[in-house]
């Protein structure tokens, strides 16, 4: 499978994830973000808020719904990276989602997938909007540069209702 189509998948089915856990519709944007995401967010200016909103990270999500969302799906991930505090690749993605989501008004969340390692989410650690911790809310998770939660999908799918 090409990484295009492996990435569509992967934003497909964490809509269906998102949509089964929380209620509301979920969808794919079109071009997956392509629109105003990372290096596209140029193409914003003079745009609706609203328009921003949908049209930024990977997946529409319900006006209530806190994050914005960049689905990532790759076949390996070096994890030692994290270990170590630098990855050049999770630092592109936060930059990427942080970007998006501060065009879209909410907090940046990363759902992400790597082969026969599982999928995982990433979270800032404090909430832009209160300085309370999010490690409170979670038994299993790894921290990165300090700032970043990153757990498994299940974990932050049982948890994220008390975000």
């Amino acid at each position: 499978m090409n990484s295009n189509k492996k990435g569509k998948s992967w934003e497909l089915e964490a809509s269906h994830l998102l949509q089964e856990h929380f209620g509301g519709v979920f969808n794919r944007v079109p071009r997956s973000g392509g629109m105003f995401g990372g290096k596209n967010i140029k193409h914003a200016e003079g745009q609706r808020e609203d328009v921003k909103e949908i049209m930024s990270g990977d997946i529409i999500c319900p006006e209530d719904f806190p994050f914005s969302v960049e689905a990532k799906n790759y076949s390996s991930f070096d994890f030692s990276k994290l270990y170590q505090g630098e990855s050049k690749i999770l630092d592109e993605w936060i930059e990427q989602s942080n970007s998006d989501a501060l065009l879209s008004g909410k907090e940046p969340l990363i759902l992400m997938k790597f082969n026969y390692k599982g999928a995982y989410a990433v979270i800032k650690r404090y909430s832009d909007k209160n300085d309370a911790d999010r490690i409170s809310l979670f038994g299993d998770y790894n921290l990165y540069k300090n700032k970043y939660i990153i757990i498994s999908i299940k974990n932050f799918l049982n948890k994220i209702r008390s975000l």
